[in-house]
C-alpha cells in the first residue's frame, strides 16, 4: 500500500511476540491504543482488520483496564508529526476554532490554584476537589456537544461536524454515529433524518451555535481535568510511597474510596501492606 513500509521495527515484532503469548489479547491492544498506538497501524502489523481490533478494544475497555500488564510491558508507539490545527470553516460553514490559547489559559489558571497550598497534602485536597468540581461539567458539556453533532448531522446534512467538534479525526464521529443510528450507512441520505429520530437523535434549534459555544467551553474544562487527574496521581503516590500518608489517609484527604486509592498506587507494583505502619484500617 502507498505510503506504508515493509520494513518491521522492534516495538512491532515485540508487540507481534506479546500477542501471540498473551491469553489476554483483547486487554492488551487496549493498553496499546491508550498508550497511543494507532488501532489501524496494530492491524497492519498483526494481520487482521481493523474492524477486529477495534471490537476487541471496545470489550476491554468496557470490562475495565489495568494500567500496565505486568507480564508485557507496553513499547512506545512511533513519533508522529503534530498536525497543525484546523481552522476556518467546514464545507457547510460550521466554523473551526483553535482553541489552544484557552486550553493552556485554563491549566495554568488550575495550576496557580494550587500553587497557592501550603503543602502537598492540602494541594492534594485541593486538587481533588477541583477534579470532582470539574468533572460533571465535562460530562453535560460532552453530553450537549454530542446531541448538536449528532443533530447537525442527521436533520441538517453537516458534513465536517468532527472538524468543529473538536474531535482528532473522523473515525472517532463514525463509531458514535453507528452507536447511536444503528444502519445508518445503508440508509438513503433523505430517510437519515427519520431513522435518527426514531433513535431518539432529535434536532436542536440553531445546533451550530450551540456546538460552537459548548466547544469553546469543553476545550478548556476538558483540559483541566486532564491536569488535575494527573496532578492527584502523583501527589497521591508520592504522599503514600513516602509514607506521609497512609492509604486510608489518602482517601480521607481525596474524600473517595479505598479501591480508587488501590487503583491510583496499582502501577506502581506496590503490595496493599506496604505503605501501612500498623494494623490494617
Amino acid at each position: 500500500m502507498a505510503g506504508h513500509t515493509t520494513e518491521t521495527t522492534p516495538a512491532q515484532t515485540t508487540i507481534c511476540e506479546h500477542y501471540a503469548a498473551t491469553d489476554r489479547k483483547s486487554e492488551y491492544l487496549a493498553l496499546l491504543v491508550a498508550k497511543g498506538w494507532l488501532q489501524t497501524d496494530l492491524a497492519r502489523v498483526l494481520g487482521v482488520k481493523r474492524q477486529a481490533v477495534w471490537s476487541r478494544v471496545q470489550r476491554a475497555r468496557a470490562e475495565g483496564l489495568p494500567d500496565q500488564p505486568g507480564e508485557h510491558p507496553i513499547p512506545e508507539p512511533p513519533p508522529r508529526p503534530k498536525r497543525p490545527p484546523l481552522v476556518g470553516r467546514t464545507r457547510g460553514g460550521l466554523i473551526v476554532e483553535n482553541l489552544d490559547a484557552a486550553r493552556a489559559q485554563a491549566v495554568a489558571d488550575a495550576k496557580a490554584t494550587l500553587d497557592q497550598c501550603g503543602d502537598a497534602v492540602e494541594r492534594l485536597r485541593v486538587c481533588s476537589r477541583l477534579l470532582e468540581e470539574t468533572r460533571p461539567t465535562v460530562t453535560t458539556l460532552r453530553h450537549t456537544r454530542d446531541a448538536a453533532a449528532l443533530s447537525l448531522w442527521a436533520h441538517d446534512g453537516h458534513r465536517g461536524v468532527w472538524r468543529a467538534a473538536g474531535w482528532a479525526t473522523a473515525e472517532i464521529f463514525f463509531y458514535m454515529r453507528k452507536n447511536a443510528v444503528p444502519g445508518f450507512s445503508v440508509c438513503p441520505k433523505e430517510k437519515l433524518s427519520a431513522l435518527a429520530r426514531r433513535n431518539g437523535i432529535q434536532r436542536i434549534p440553531d445546533a451550530a451555535a450551540v456546538l460552537r459555544d459548548t466547544v469553546r467551553a469543553l476545550v478548556p474544562a476538558a483540559a483541566v481535568v486532564e491536569y488535575l487527574e494527573a496532578e492527584r496521581t502523583a501527589l497521591c503516590r508520592d504522599l503514600v510511597t513516602s509514607k506521609a500518608l497512609t492509604r486510608s489517609e489518602a482517601a480521607d484527604v481525596m474524600d473517595v474510596s479505598l479501591s480508587r486509592v488501590a487503583h491510583i498506587m496499582a502501577p506502581l507494583g506496590i503490595p496493599r501492606d506496604a505503605t501501612r505502619s500498623g494494623p490494617h484500617r
